[in-house]
């Protein structure tokens, strides 16, 4: 690139409008300095996440059975 770009001037981006630079990283402007999203809803990701059963029996060892030699 050094070659292909020789004499060309270096030109710096344009800030598009609503975004702004905050210790060196840029955020919209709308989320910057802490304004963004406070909570996901989620004060009890703490709690056990029920799974749901597997499949029965017989069907699991059909499953099985497809990688069996």
């Amino acid at each position: 690139m050094e070659k292909a770009l020789k004499g060309v001037p270096v030109m710096e981006p344009t800030v598009p409008p609503g975004v702004v630079n905050v210790g060196g990283e840029w955020f919209y402007e709308e989320y910057a300095r802490n304004a963004g999203v406070a909570s996901l809803g989620m004060e009890n990701a703490g709690a056990e996440v029920p799974r749901p059963d597997g499949p029965a029996p017989e069907e699991r060892g059909r499953i099985l059975d497809l990688f069996r030699n």
